[in-house]
């Protein structure tokens, strides 16, 4: 077979770009096909991704790559933890360096003892185990209650950073938003702030705001929660983080 003045024999395979080919003879299944690393360069692949995944672009000298889609522009939905029957304590692992910001929404939380106070512990051991000896952290928050009265919850030298206190033990939607800035930073003491509501050991419902501090300079790479006494009853907690 003859096409023009050439014949199939003549004809180079794989058709480089120049002749209006990709310049592959073969590709990945499925995979995202790009320009080359020149106006004439052969096509490229940067595969099929993963699902919930789009591409990026790296700039005008560098391949596109998949990145979660939830992650941009956002927050990241890493881990959700929930509880429905009683157990001790709730907790997340892995913290780490990809992460500048975490967030923490936790939701209908409370406790199987009443007047219990929830707590919040740090890790600097992904989770094998939580620091809670004395003198760890440092902590201030307070509660303004539907009575006009209001509660400031104080120390200096703490076992865990406790968020309000002497919870019911009721079925109430007790609601905290937990920010951690920069937890996997060693140069500086890391901690938390939060605000949110509850409703205590009386029934009375208290709009709350604190902060707490680890009182060491370490990686935190893993949190706790759990109350001073007895089981948590239910709670729902979402880890989100934002991408360095």
């Amino acid at each position: 077979m003859t096409v023009g003045t050439n014949t199939i024999a003549d004809i180079a395979l794989p058709v480089p770009v120049v002749d209006g080919g990709t310049g592959l003879a073969t590709t990945i299944a499925y995979g995202l096909l790009t320009g080359g690393t020149t106006s004439t360069g052969a096509i490229q692949n940067i595969g099929a991704g993963t699902t919930n995944y789009v591409p990026v672009s790296g700039g005008a000298s560098a391949l596109a790559a998949w990145t979660n889609n939830d992650a941009i522009g956002g927050w990241q939905l890493i881990n959700t933890v929930t509880i429905a029957s009683t157990t001790a304590t709730a907790s997340f692992t892995g913290l780490s360096t990809a992460y500048y910001m975490y967030k923490i929404i936790v939701s209908a939380i409370y406790p199987i003892t009443n007047a219990a106070n929830l707590i919040f512990l740090v890790s600097s051991n992904n989770g094998v185990s939580y620091d809670n000896s004395a003198a760890n952290y440092g902590y201030a928050c307070k509660a303004g209650y539907s009575t006009s009265s209001t509660t400031t919850y104080t120390s200096a030298s703490a076992t865990g950073i406790q968020i309000g206190g002497a919870f019911s033990s009721t079925a109430y939607a007790n609601n905290f938003e937990i920010t951690m800035l920069n937890p996997a930073t060693s140069t500086v003491n890391n901690g938390i702030y939060y605000y949110g509501w509850y409703f205590d050991s009386t029934n009375s419902q208290s709009a709350v705001y604190g902060e707490g501090t680890r009182l060491a300079t370490q990686i935190n790479n893993a949190v706790q929660f759990l109350f001073s006494s007895g089981n948590i009853a239910n709670c729902t907690i979402k880890l989100y983080g934002i991408l360095v």
